[in-house]
């Protein structure tokens, strides 16, 4: 009997085990984006609400080039702002 119990409480504590590992993890780190006005989008970069329209637009980069839209210049093909 004493063996039977402690069978149950080992394969109880790996189960309680196996279920906190496959929670997701919840941050609160970021919070979540406000409510923007009608007319207006959240920028994450920015944290901020910003009017449609506004913020980096593309630029018409030569052949062979690509808009990086976190410094919004043309770069090379292969090439990131890091090298």
């Amino acid at each position: 009997m004493r063996n039977l119990i402690g069978r149950l409480a080992t394969a109880l504590a790996l189960a309680a085990a196996a279920l906190a590992c496959a929670m997701p993890v919840v941050s609160s780190a970021d919070p979540p984006p406000p409510n923007c006005e009608p007319g207006q989008y959240w920028d994450p970069t920015g944290s901020v609400c910003r009017p449609l329209g506004q913020g980096p637009q593309p630029l018409n980069c030569d052949p062979g080039q690509y808009w990086d839209p976190t410094t919004n210049v043309c770069r090379e093909l292969g090439h990131t702002a890091a090298g």
